[in-house]
């Protein structure tokens, strides 16, 4: 999380309570999150607030946005990465997304929309 707070203070944002909350949320969580689903996790801080930090996070590439279906969520960029989902639980998983540089060298503000599902090895 320090990287992302040295970033933050680097571009000139102050680190509210509400940012390190929602900084602390993405940070431990292993799937993307919805707006509400944050709000579940930081009591006290007002959706509009998280919807300011979220923004703040996207303009600094601290996270990023997946659509999926009629649902914005947000995820950390710490690594290059897509997402699983099954299917049947709802069980999401971190899929590497190693090749994607490559393919993309001299592009700047690049955005994408990837998303897999299937049915997880619990289910099958």
């Amino acid at each position: 999380m320090n990287q992302y707070t040295k970033q933050l203070k680097e571009h000139g944002y102050r680190l509210t309570q509400a940012r390190l909350r929602v900084l602390a949320v993405l940070t431990n969580s292993c799937t993307p999150l919805s707006v509400q689903e944050i709000a579940a996790q930081v009591d006290g801080v007002d959706v509009s607030s998280i919807y300011r930090a979220l923004h703040v996070f996207e303009e600094l590439n601290i996270a990023h946005i997946e659509q999926r279906d009629d649902e914005r969520l947000y995820c950390l960029l710490d690594k290059p990465h897509h997402h699983i989902r099954c299917t049947n639980c709802g069980l999401t998983k971190k899929v590497p997304c190693t090749h994607m540089q490559i393919c993309v060298d001299g592009f700047s503000q690049i955005t994408h929309s990837f998303y897999l599902e299937g049915i997880c090895q619990t289910c099958n």
